[in-house]
């Protein structure tokens, strides 16, 4: 509905919803009548539109579900898997064992398509592009599985299964950064069971060489790749469940790693990230537990 200056509104069902922040030109030149049949004047106008459900200062969140059939749904993150310019919606399913993207057609309808569907206990996802051939390829974890795998995109949409690592027990994390430097994606891991944080290194031919990081990171439980010392490599940040910990891993440039606790009682922590939350120029620390 808008309001014109004398008081009369317009009410108008557009094919689409209009986004917040939108100009909208209205140009009404002929045939305009009134609610009294009346003919009315040309009239051309513009307004920028706004969200009636929130202020747009983040005090406000509508919710949009994707889907509610997703059985066990432990990850989600989105990325552009098939190129096109919009987010897509990645998830994994522990009990559906599934690796499942969702394509957005630009107006947030989502169609599903399955990546993998007996990837055991699919417990975290990520995207980059692995073989670094322009397009979005997937990482999951497969927690009864015992696995790390990397999803191949052929540029279609069509994923083929690599398999880094099979017997990551209780693999619960992973996450992809260029770890070492050299221009290539290598992959990160935490497997809970196994108490590992692990790093796989790429060749640049997508053959992963093991290092491992930290063992002993009891209930090591989710991990993540950021410049925390502002050094211009890739440390590792992780959280172990069982220990209460995150810590750090400090890359010396050479893949050495040189652990510091953030904090090592923090009583079932599951996730820990980074980012500059006071805006002061370097990475803060944000974590959750239950």
């Amino acid at each position: 509905v808008y309001t014109m200056p004398d008081a009369d509104t317009i009410l108008m069902t557009p094919t689409s919803p209009f986004k917040a922040g939108e100009v909208v030109q209205v140009v009404a030149s002929s045939q305009v009548e009134s609610t009294a049949a009346l003919t009315a004047t040309p009239y051309q106008w513009q307004f920028t539109a706004t969200s009636q459900n929130g202020s747009g200062s983040g005090d406000v969140w509508q919710t949009q579900t994707i889907t509610d059939s997703f059985s066990g749904a432990f990850s989600v993150m989105a990325a552009d898997v098939d190129g096109d310019g919009d987010l897509d919606v990645l998830g994994a399913a522990f009990y559906d064992d599934a690796i499942t993207w969702w394509e957005n057609d630009g107006s947030q309808n989502f169609s599903q398509h399955t990546i993998h569907n007996n990837f055991g206990g699919a417990s975290s996802v990520t995207a980059a592009d692995v073989d670094g051939d322009g397009d979005m390829d997937v990482l999951g974890a497969a927690y009864v599985a015992n696995a790390i795998a990397w999803f191949e995109n052929d540029g279609s949409q069509t994923f083929t299964k690599h398999t880094i690592k099979s017997n990551f027990k209780a693999a619960r994390s992973v996450y992809a950064a260029d770890v070492d430097g050299d221009g290539d994606l290598d992959v990160l891991g935490a497997a809970i069971t196994a108490d590992d944080i692990t790093w796989w290194e790429n060749d640049g031919s997508q053959t992963f060489t093991e290092h491992t990081i930290k063992g002993n990171f009891d209930g090591a439980f989710s991990v993540t790749a950021a410049d925390v010392d502002g050094d211009g490599d890739p440390d590792v940040l992780g959280a172990a469940y069982t220990a209460n910990a995150i810590t750090w891993w400090e890359n010396d440039g050479s893949q050495a790693f040189t652990e510091h606790t953030i904090e090592g009682n923090f009583e079932g922590v599951r996730s820990a990230i980074a980012a500059d939350v006071d805006g002061d120029g370097d990475l803060d620390v944000l974590g959750a537990a239950d």
